[in-house]
């Protein structure tokens, strides 16, 4: 059996998502969780995707897409309201690809959007990918 591996992880980028909480005197913050310790930086592959796989030569304007593949994160699977940092831009995770479901890594389909404002950050520490689910 050939295993894929994506070997050239050579930029760094960021996850983090979006959780509304709602708090007792009915007022709604808006957190920046990031998936990862705050001193971590995540490795992956990125490029840019062209304008037949981005589906956007019959549009007026099109938006800039990427295609990131990192090592497989069971947190991603779970949300797909999830947003990445790369290269000083926000992008919002519009498709996750667990690459014919062998667990190794995956690709993440992004679009480029204003980033949000949020009223606090928060980091979730060392991700666990076990199947405890946290």
């Amino acid at each position: 059996m050939i295993s894929y591996k994506q070997r050239n992880k050579d930029k760094t980028i960021r996850i983090f998502s979006r959780i509304d909480e709602q708090l007792p005197d009915g007022r709604t913050v808006k957190k920046k969780v990031y998936l990862h310790d705050e001193d971590a930086d995540i490795r992956a592959y990125v490029r840019s995707l062209s304008a037949n796989e981005r589906g956007s030569s019959n549009e007026v304007q099109a938006d800039n897409r990427i295609e990131v593949t990192v090592n497989y994160r069971r947190s991603l699977e779970r949300r797909q309201d999830s947003y990445i940092e790369f290269d000083g831009r926000t992008y919002a995770i519009v498709g996750v690809d667990p690459l014919e479901f062998k667990g190794t890594e995956m690709k993440l389909t992004c679009r480029s959007v204003t980033p949000p404002r949020f009223d606090s950050i928060e980091y979730v520490g060392k991700e666990c990918d076990c199947p405890c689910g946290r």
